[in-house]
Formats: structure tokens, sequence, C-alpha cells
């Protein structure tokens, strides 16, 4: 068998971010490693020209027009694009699938009606019908199938394989966590509209203990910034910016507890993370995040709740039998497993 990945030059580098980028660099890496063993090949295949992000993504698009894909049984797309490439006759486009932001204009992470303009609908479009004419497709949770399933992919031609969480979180020793004299909750992530961060911080605000904290690590988004505006005076809410790759254990380990009020989530990496490293997770009960995913997370039905849920923490602290079972759960989602899912997957398309 011989698979091909494509992507846009840059993106199989190692250490260049989370989410998708992530993924496609461990998925051909582990794949890669696997089908050596095999008698398989797993190719990157990887082009755009120019410095700039945007530069090579356009002369990608247009390349994608031009360069035939002959060869290959398997040509594997880890994330949605256009159109489908040129490929042989006997080739098989499967894509990966991690959310429908772009997919879908009714998208649930927005909690009001969405402008669409006539560029970004058509390439949502475009992207669409990518998805639907791939001749396999490979959610990254149950959740993302349902949806793929809802705008008309074929179900008998869907593979889920869940994502995965760095081996950095799963094998380094987590530290025993004392009580503190400081009770110190996390957030971690792409500050917007989207991870609902507000909800977090307007929760914090009514908890009248001094004794706590509130440490929210990531890059914020422009028009997001008004929403996360510290009130004068409030020491207890820290802005800590980007968290940077090198020390993110290290920060998570800083924490007592984990919030993550996402609105929609295709998978939910920060939640495995944070839960390998030993921690509580509190969500929003309202959101959509894969059932698997939050399995061992304490959902809170508003912000009143969700307060109540931090002082709880901090006073009873986290049951140890619940910590170990979340830790060993999220140990299974490591990417060894997720390349020989993939493997399957592959071997499943070229049947059909």
């Amino acid at each position: 068998m011989k698979v091909g990945i494509l992507s846009l030059k840059g993106n199989f580098n190692r250490g260049i971010g989370q989410g998708v980028q992530k993924y496609i660099y461990e998925i051909w890496n582990n794949t890669n490693r696997l089908a050596k063993t095999r008698g398989d090949s797993v190719d990157k295949i990887e082009f755009g020209y120019g410095n700039s992000y945007m530069l090579r993504k356009v002369s990608f698009t247009l390349m994608l027009g031009i360069k035939s894909f002959n060869g290959y049984d398997i040509l594997h797309i880890p994330a949605p694009i256009m159109f489908n490439p040129r490929h042989g006759k006997e080739t098989k486009v499967v894509t990966t699938l991690h959310e429908f932001a772009l997919i879908r204009k009714d998208s649930p992470i927005y909690t009001e009606p969405r402008r669409e303009g006539m560029f970004s609908g058509y390439i949502g479009r475009k992207i669409r019908e990518q998805v639907i004419n791939s001749d396999y497709i490979i959610p990254n949770s149950t959740q993302t199938e349902q949806e793929a399933i809802q705008i008309g992919c074929d179900r008998n031609k869907i593979e889920v394989v869940p994502h995965a969480i760095d081996d950095k979180f799963i094998y380094t020793p987590v530290p025993e966590r004392k009580q503190n004299k400081r009770f110190r909750l996390g957030f971690i992530g792409r500050i917007g509209s989207r991870k609902n961060v507000k909800f977090a911080i307007d929760s914090f605000k009514s908890i009248e203990n001094q004794k706590i904290d509130f440490e929210i690590w990531g890059n914020v988004v422009p028009d997001y910034a008004h929403a996360v505006k510290i009130p004068e005076g409030e020491d207890r809410i820290q802005l800590k910016g980007f968290a940077p790759e090198e020390s993110i254990v290290k920060i998570f380990d800083s924490f007592d507890a984990f919030a993550f009020p996402s609105l929609y989530e295709g998978f939910g990496m920060e939640i495995l993370e944070a839960q390998a490293r030993g921690l509580p997770v509190i969500t929003y009960a309202k959101a959509q995040i894969p059932d698997e995913i939050k399995k061992y997370c304490i959902e809170a039905k508003d912000e009143r709740d969700m307060a109540t849920i931090i002082m709880d923490l901090k006073e009873n602290g986290y049951a140890q039998r619940t910590r170990k079972e979340a830790m060993e759960y999220a140990a299974q989602f490591n990417w060894n497993n997720c390349a020989k899912r993939t493997m399957i997957a592959y071997k499943n398309a070229m049947k059909l």
C-alpha cells in the first residue's frame, strides 16, 4: 500500500502549534514509522511557494489544479481543502475531518447569527463539496462523524479515528499536588468567542474568596478583547499571553484545576492534556463536545454553578479514584493508537 499525505509546505514541521498542524506532523510521522514495519509506504507531499503563509496557501490551491497524483493507493487530505486534486483512477481520496466551522454556516460555535460574505460562503461550499466527494472520511470524534452524516457523507465510508495528545503529557511524571495557600484555576487555548472564556471570568468574579487565582494563557482574538477585559483592581485574574510549547506541561502542572468553557469542540485536546496531568476539568454543560472526550469532565450549568464547583474543589480536593481513572483514560489517546487506526482506515478505503 502506497500512501501520500498532502498538505501545505511547512505543515509537516514539528512544534509549530496545536490543532490541525500538530495532527499533520504527528499522523505522518507515526503512520510512516508503522508502514516501514509492514512493507507499506507513507510519503509526505508538500508544496506552496512564497515567504508568507497566505502566499503559500494561494499557490498551494492553484497548484492542486495542475499537479497530478498518480501512483498512490491512498491520497490522504489531513484537513479539508477546496477541491479534490487530480489523481489516478484506482487512488482513493481519504479526508480527515476536525470540525465544521467552515462547512456549516449554522455552526454551533456561534451564539449569534453569522454574516456570511460572498468569498467565505464560496470557500465553505467548496470545502463541503470536497468532503462529500472524498472516497473515505476520517472524523476525529463520534460527534464529528454525526455532523458529517448530516451534511451528506455516506455513513458506510466513515471511520472514526480519535486524535491524540503528545507523549510528554502522558509519560512525564505528574507532581504530587499538595494543598497550596492559593488555589490556582487555569485555562490554555485561543481566546475567542468559541472558547467562551468570558463565561469562566464572569463565574470567577462572583467568588469572594481572595485565595484563588485564575491564570488565562493564550492569544486573544482582537474582536474578543473587550469580552475578557479584566476589571481594575481584580488582580486575581491574569492574562498571561501565549503558552510556549516547551513550557506547556509545566504550566498545566502549576494549576489545581482547569476551566474549559468552550461552546464547541470537534475533539477537545486541551481537556485530555489537563486530565493526563491529573487535573479536574470544568466544562460548560450546554457545550457541544464529544461524549468520549468529556467523559470525566465536571459540567457547569451556568456561571453560578461553575463558581460552586471551583469552591468545592478548593475546599474538598479532587477524588483520587476519579483522578486516576481520568489520567488512565486520557493516556489511551496517544499518537501510536491514532496511527494504527488510521492505517486500518486506509485498508478499509482500498476495499471500496
